[in-house]
């Protein structure tokens, strides 16, 4: 991070999912950048990923000195396409959530469907991740 700290990214473990229920149900409250509204829309997937609901889904965390900093999910809809689901950031001025987020396209782009770059140049995919 820009401040030395490291964002460690690693994908998400189901039996974790109670607890990450639990902190989302939070947000519900929060009148701020919309959480509430993501939050909702975050929990239900949540809930769908716990209950083996959704096709093919992953989740990402991004954890700062062993704290949860923030997620992001996506899911396989065919062999050709992937939903990038949602990305939040719960640090403010971490600036991680756009880290995740590249990994999320990356995982879910190369990992998961074997596309290079996912069809865009080197460079631009690069610096819209920040060199990650």
């Amino acid at each position: 991070m820009k401040d030395g700290r490291i964002l460690y990214i690693r994908e998400a473990k189901l039996e974790e999912a109670p607890m990450m229920l639990e902190y989302v149900k939070r947000l519900l409250d929060v009148d701020h950048d919309f959480y509430d509204i993501v939050g909702a829309r975050v929990y239900l997937k949540f809930w769908g990923w716990y209950r083996k609901r959704l096709k093919d889904p992953y989740t990402l965390v991004g954890l700062i000195d062993g704290q949860w900093a923030g997620f992001a999910n996506g899911r396989m809809m065919s062999e050709d396409i992937m939903i990038s689901l949602h990305t939040m950031a719960l640090v403010r001025a971490a600036n991680g959530a756009g880290d995740v987020l590249c990994l999320k396209h990356f995982y879910g782009f190369e990992i998961m469907l074997g596309i290079k770059n996912g069809g865009l140049p080197t460079k631009v995919t690069m610096a819209g991740c920040g060199g990650a």
